[in-house]
């Protein structure tokens, strides 16, 4: 499982971008389905650099400014590597898909970790992408949750890859 966003991150919701780790159960956020959906728990993780030195695959990711797309994200965005993020190559292309950070391309960079930094993940009502700095990601998922995202969020995914 992921340990999500560092805290500082915004998200967007339907009263405009809020920081993520000020999120509480009941508040709704944006989706790529074009809904607002509730968030019913939120959690926060508390990472160290020596937990990072024992296991470096821990080691967040910093995804660029601009790195898919002017404005995409829209400021540096520092994620967990095991967070889904929705990378889309363009209108017309069938490359739309959810990546694990890890696995993203383009100006994406491990960082050393010096200080403790905390992470603020969001279960929702229902499975989807949500917006955080300008980039479309994978809220948290459940066991619960069957393989991949929803319908809805499948459909939103097509129209945005054109």
């Amino acid at each position: 499982m992921s340990y999500g966003f560092l805290n500082g991150t915004t998200v967007e919701t339907g009263l405009g971008a809020h920081a993520i780790e000020r999120m509480r159960p009941g508040d709704r956020v944006l989706t790529l389905a074009g809904k607002l959906e509730r968030v019913v728990w939120v959690g926060q993780t508390k990472i160290s650099a020596k937990e990072v030195a024992r296991a470096p695959a821990m080691k967040p990711v910093r995804l660029l400014a601009d790195n898919f797309s002017p404005m995409s994200p829209t400021r540096d965005l520092t994620i967990a590597p095991g967070q889904g993020v929705l990378s889309c190559f363009g209108a017309g292309r069938a490359a739309s898909r959810i990546m694990a950070a890890k696995s993203v391309p383009l100006r994406a960079r491990r960082l050393s970790v010096i200080a403790d930094m905390t992470f603020t993940q969001l279960l929702l009502e229902r499975d989807g992408l949500i917006l955080v700095n300008g980039i479309w990601c994978q809220s948290m998922v459940t066991e619960d949750v069957i393989d991949g995202v929803g319908y809805e969020t499948q459909t939103a995914i097509h129209r945005l890859a054109g």
